[in-house]
């Protein structure tokens, strides 16, 4: 989890799209080709607060695409045993991923901003060396089911915690990269998750409507990401939160495998 919350002044239409972005800077074109959506979204066309066909599908990384669980604990591990402080519990660690990574050792450490941004670049020199590849492999699943979205004309974009260099890294590893219509990190935008800003961030660039689009993730965070931008949302459960950390946050649906999603 190489997080940031750097701020980078970035236009509608830079590094954070993807290449797919129309070159003309207009809007994606609406989808019309049938897909059917998982459990729980099955609603009549213009049923209201139904979600239908998303034209747009934005996923977090780590715990929904992404096993790094494993990963992110060990290195934050590792960061407080260099710097001599004392060891949380891994669920303690484990419970900060979706964080912004100053927050994580905030949070999970109880330590001033000045000592968790001291952890934050520690960690950032310690993850480079633990992510070999292969060490985040993608969760069952998750390869297939984002070819068929792409495939049948969605749109797929990213909203991370982590830092925009270390997410274009992974989707890069998992081929996904071709895929993607758009890719915000942290360090992308001012107010990192659970604020509404990534998703806002991606509408803009993709002319696409808050009602049209999907929010999928692990933790409350995003959850809370997308309803706070008008989104529809959907829960995994196999990744860091639980189903019941998922239902208060308000996720219209939860799906315990993700190819459950369509």
């Amino acid at each position: 989890m190489e997080h940031s919350h750097k701020k980078h002044d970035i236009p509608a239409h830079s590094s954070t799209v993807h290449d797919n972005m129309a070159k003309d800077n207009t809007p994606f074109s609406p989808v019309t080709t049938p897909l059917s959506l998982g459990e729980g979204f099955g609603g009549e066309a213009g049923e209201p607060g139904e979600l239908v066909e998303p034209s747009l599908y934005i996923f977090d990384f780590d715990g929904t695409l992404g096993d790094s669980k494993h990963l992110i604990v060990k290195t934050m591990q590792d960061t407080c045993r260099e710097l001599n402080m004392d060891q949380p519990t891994e669920d303690a660690y484990a419970a900060t991923i979706g964080l912004p990574l100053e927050q994580c050792f905030a949070v999970a450490c109880h330590v001033d901003d000045a000592t968790a941004d001291r952890c934050a670049t520690v960690y950032r020199d310690i993850f480079r060396r633990n992510n070999r590849p292969g060490a985040v492999p993608p969760f069952p699943g998750v390869l297939d089911t984002l070819r068929t979205l792409h495939e049948h004309g969605r749109l797929i974009a990213l909203a991370s915690s982590r830092c925009h260099e270390s997410l274009q890294g992974f989707a890069q590893e998992y081929g996904i990269d071709g895929w993607l219509c758009a890719l915000v990190g942290a360090d992308d935008v001012t107010h990192a998750k659970p604020d509404a800003e990534p998703v806002n961030v991606i509408l803009q660039s993709t002319g696409c409507k808050p009602e049209d689009t999907l929010v999928v993730g692990d933790t409350r965070f995003d959850i809370l990401m997308g309803r706070n931008a008008g989104a529809h949302t959907c829960g995994v459960t196999y990744g860091n939160g639980s189903r019941e950390e998922l239902e208060e946050a308000g996720a219209e649906q939860i799906i315990d495998q993700f190819d459950k999603l369509i």
